[in-house]
């Protein structure tokens, strides 16, 4: 059933992942590259890059809120609040009519900085967190379901709590300890 499962899971990113790739390489290749012709080594070179940076995301972090909460700082902020006033500056004539727009715009520049510090702040005491009950996970000898839960707890109530995936926690186990713990 877990085969299945992953086996599913898999070829859906496998599926996703071009489909995703191709709109990201067609905005990076009108962006840079308007007036040329189709060139295949810009396109594997764009392709190869998109998919190790989200690889190399995707080994970093265990806890996907907070890749969410990076993309909803920068992204929702400048879609909301910098890129309408900053079309309408651009598309009006300078007066005090656009006062107001820059006002949004600094603004959205100021709620963007403030997000983001949270977020990383956040992801930095997740890991400090994981680091700990990993060290506390290792060390204790644990025989009981009780115990792991126990052990889990006093973990959790330290440094901010775990990352929201539980998978990126594992307990050593003894060689004598029951395998219902695993």
């Amino acid at each position: 059933m877990a085969l299945n499962r992953y086996s599913c899971f898999g070829l859906n990113m496998l599926t996703t992942l071009p489909l995703e790739a191709f709109v990201c390489r067609e905005v990076m290749t009108n962006y840079w590259f308007p007036d040329e012709r189709w060139n295949p080594n810009r396109h594997l070179i764009f392709t190869t890059s998109l998919v190790i940076t989200a690889m190399t995301l995707a080994l970093i972090t265990c806890d996907l809120g907070a890749v969410f909460e990076l993309i909803g700082a920068t992204s929702a902020c400048a879609l909301a609040y910098i890129l309408p006033p900053l079309c309408y500056i651009k598309l009006s004539s300078r007066s005090w009519r656009t006062i107001p727009a820059a006002i949004c715009v600094v603004f959205g520049v100021a709620v963007m900085g403030i997000s983001l510090i949270q977020a990383v702040a956040k992801i930095t005491r997740s890991k400090i967190a994981f680091q700990d009950a990993r060290v506390i996970l290792t060390n204790a000898n644990l025989q009981t379901k009780e115990e792991l839960r126990r052990v889990t707890n006093l973990a959790q109530t330290r440094k901010g709590g775990f990352p929201t995936t539980q998978k990126c926690y594992r307990v050593h186990r003894k060689p004598d300890t029951p395998r219902s713990l695993e």
